[in-house]
């Protein structure tokens, strides 16, 4: 269910805060669409000019279904996703409103802690490779 699924998000993105050894932001809810991300900064300076997003949507323009993401960001560089990696979780997704890799949460699907931790471990690899 959502609620499940949004339960499953906050312990991985809690877990995720305490596993990386860059500086991550607090985990943030927007009220409007009620995503909740973490951003995992890396940059060298420690300014979040790059950063690499991970989080959980209930909806929105990107998937007609609940889902978990991941992305990169820097405020600097145009990131080219001409070579970007091969995954084993997730798919890929670039568009012009996004560009990151999803999971979709269909509830017929196997969402569990382990299966997301895996989904935001490998989203990390993928979009830092972007950098």
């Amino acid at each position: 269910t959502a609620i499940e699924h949004r339960n499953i998000a906050q312990k991985c993105l809690e877990e995720l805060a305490l596993s990386v050894s860059q500086k991550a932001s607090n985990i943030m809810v927007c009220p409007q669409t009620l995503h909740s991300k973490i951003a995992i900064d890396k940059s060298s300076d420690g300014s979040f000019s790059k950063y690499i997003c991970c989080g959980y949507s209930p909806s929105s323009d990107i998937s007609e279904v609940p889902y978990f993401f991941g992305y990169a960001v820097d405020k600097n560089t145009t990131l080219n996703y001409n070579s970007k990696v091969a995954l084993t979780v997730g798919t890929w997704q670039l568009t012009e409103d996004f560009k990151g890799i999803v999971l979709p949460a269909n509830f017929t699907d196997n969402i569990t802690i382990k299966s997301v931790n895996s989904f935001y471990n490998e989203a990390i690899y993928a979009v830092s490779k972007l950098f």
